[in-house]
């Protein structure tokens, strides 16, 4: 049996891939401060630059990293609750692979068009990916009974 055989392989590997989106967008954010010069905490400015760079604003590109990692925030655990619960209901590899698979290219897809402010691109993958979940629930909730 390989991972891709239960929902549960598929639900691990929507996890990793997730949890390595949002955190390049930590790494997103990083480099353009970096390239700008700029930090938005005091501490941050004697930390990452010696005292080098300048206490500012973030950069647009550095803001919409930010705002994107909150929405993911927001959003991503209910996911990851509302999955587990589709795993542990024991749901099908088969559906797994279908509302992991969209639920994580949506949110993937969701991250790039806040990074280049795309809409309605934005809006679409995110009311996908809640869609998918919503799904998902009602798929937990009938599998109950």
């Amino acid at each position: 049996m390989n991972a891709f055989d239960t929902a549960l392989g598929w639900w691990v590997i929507s996890v990793v891939v997730l949890f390595f989106k949002m955190h390049t967008l930590s790494l997103v954010q990083l480099y353009h401060r970096n390239r700008a010069g700029t930090f938005r905490t005091p501490e941050d400015v004697s930390f990452f630059s010696k005292g080098k760079f300048d206490l500012a604003e973030d950069t647009d590109l550095g803001e919409r990293a930010g705002n994107a990692w909150r929405n993911d925030l927001e959003n991503i655990p209910a996911y990851f609750a509302v999955s587990l619960a589709f795993v542990l209901t024991g749901g099908s590899a088969t559906a797994g692979m279908i509302y992991f698979g969209l639920y994580t290219v949506a949110r993937v897809l969701h991250t790039v068009s806040y990074l280049k402010g795309l809409q309605p691109h934005r809006f679409l993958s995110h009311i996908t990916s809640v869609l998918a979940t919503a799904a998902m629930a009602v798929h937990c909730v009938v599998r109950l009974f």
